[in-house]
């Protein structure tokens, strides 16, 4: 099933790794020729819906967004990252939606609780605007078939033809299991059926090279020349 023909699509996101948003801003540079996009993002956490209204209308620099919202402190991953997603939205005229939820903790039972307060936002805002194709950016785990997208299943089962579509990134297993047949080079989309896809863009090395780099540059930054040389 194309993409053109669902109503929701589920778009894994490994947050330190810009090659992942890139993904997404490309097909949604395609999806935007033929259909009105809502752009829903777990980036964003709802309480700051305004300021995000108030940024794409150029009503707020881009200082004084991420000083609203507390981007640092509320995401703190790359905004270099995502900017060009919301430089995306900003020019194409497509809505952007806040999708996370605050939680005191992230464990198994908040994971739960989050997907199911997304579902239950994303589904009322198909209610209100039934014409749009709403294109969710959520972390990997989020957009597995028993997460997030089971959620808003049992929320629209009253809507039979409610069809999604779910887009995972840079698998591991698929990587391997392609490389072990000579053919991780050749590969950039594999089909698992008429709804769910993986998009190769890059070896897993790579892409957990990232999440290194993130870490290296944001723990410990401040700790003291003088703790340094304590350990040598």
């Amino acid at each position: 099933m194309a993409l053109e023909q669902v109503r929701v699509v589920f778009g894994g996101d490994f947050h330190p790794f810009a090659q992942a948003q890139r993904t997404h801003l490309r097909i949604l540079r395609r999806l935007i020729q033929d259909h009105s996009v809502v752009l829903a993002l777990e980036c964003l956490f709802v309480e700051d819906q305004e300021y995000v209204d108030l940024f794409v209308k150029d009503q707020l620099s881009e200082d004084e967004f991420l000083q609203k919202i507390n981007w640092e402190q509320k995401w703190g991953f790359p905004w270099s990252h995502y900017r060009p997603l919301f430089e995306f939205a900003k020019k194409n005229g497509v809505s952007l939606m806040a999708l996370n939820q605050p939680v005191d903790a992230r464990t198994g039972i908040t994971l739960h609780s989050r997907d199911q307060w997304a579902a239950e936002a994303l589904h009322q805002a198909m209610i209100e605007e039934p014409e749009k194709l709403y294109y969710v950016i959520y972390g990997d785990l989020h957009v597995a078939g028993n997460h997030l997208p089971q959620a808003l299943k049992k929320l629209v089962k009253s809507e039979p033809k409610m069809e999604t579509a779910t887009l995972y990134l840079n698998s591991e297993s698929i990587y391997f299991a392609l490389a072990q047949a000579g053919k991780e080079n050749e590969v950039e989309v594999v089909q698992f059926n008429d709804r769910e896809f993986c998009i190769l863009s890059s070896p897993p090395w790579v892409k957990w090279h990232s999440y290194l780099m993130y870490l290296e540059e944001n723990f410990d930054v401040d700790l003291e020349f003088d703790d340094l040389d304590d350990d040598e």
